[in-house]
């Protein structure tokens, strides 16, 4: 029994390498899982994935996958903030890119040490103009845009009143060429109707779309 009390502390050594020989095992097995999901034809589908909403460098980037995200969001809390394991760095030589490839979502880029948004491709310039006293929901909805839509690639310009008379609420079509995103902003702000032509009296603009708010 005094032989076996007096290995205790032996054997509480040992059990505790023990621990950690596994507790580092596992880790680095979920490394490594996570980092073959992300070489070769996954990397490529995450990368094309990024280019439909976006432009890339030219330049073949490093792909890293995070497990342990507690010492990035200790060193770099404002990049890091919404890392999770999981996600993957995509590091190319003037900016970096957090990804989360579960939902998708684009978390976090950082150029040159300054944060910044991805820049779409492709920018839909809205102007919202309304009838009457409905200033109040132009201005509510031109919030909503740019709080949550901000970075899909459309651009407020414009909140005024019109000189047009509109009979309901719709998105004018202003810019064919934009006709494609027009539409898909038109589904996206509740399925308004989409006109191709414009209200006698209405003013000219710059914008691809006007957003018409009738008088209630």
């Amino acid at each position: 029994m005094k032989h076996f009390i007096k290995k205790l502390p032996q054997i509480k050594w040992q059990l505790i390498s023990i621990i950690f020989a596994v507790g580092f095992a596992f880790t680095l097995f979920q490394y490594v899982r996570i980092k073959n999901q992300v070489n070769g034809p996954s990397a490529d589908k995450i990368l094309q994935k990024l280019a439909n909403v976006m432009v890339l460098p030219d330049e073949t980037p490093k792909i890293t996958p995070l497990t342990d995200v507690s010492i990035y969001k200790t060193n770099w809390p404002d990049f890091y903030k919404d890392a999770e394991p999981g996600d993957i760095l995509i590091q190319y030589q003037n900016s970096s890119l957090l990804y989360n490839p579960t939902s998708g979502k684009i978390l976090n880029i950082g150029v040159n040490g300054i944060l910044n948004k991805p820049k779409p491709k492709n920018v839909l310039i809205v102007a919202f103009r309304y009838n009457g006293n409905e200033q109040y929901r132009a201005l509510w909805l031109k919030r909503q845009v740019e709080e949550d839509l901000g970075n899909s690639g459309y651009q407020v310009v414009e909140v005024a009143p019109s000189k047009a008379t509109y009979k309901e609420d719709a998105v004018y079509l202003v810019n064919p060429e934009k006709k494609d995103l027009a539409t898909q902003f038109a589904k996206v702000i509740g399925n308004s109707p989409m006109l191709e032509k414009l209200e006698p009296n209405e003013t000219t603009t710059t914008a691809d779309v006007i957003v018409a708010f009738r008088s209630m």
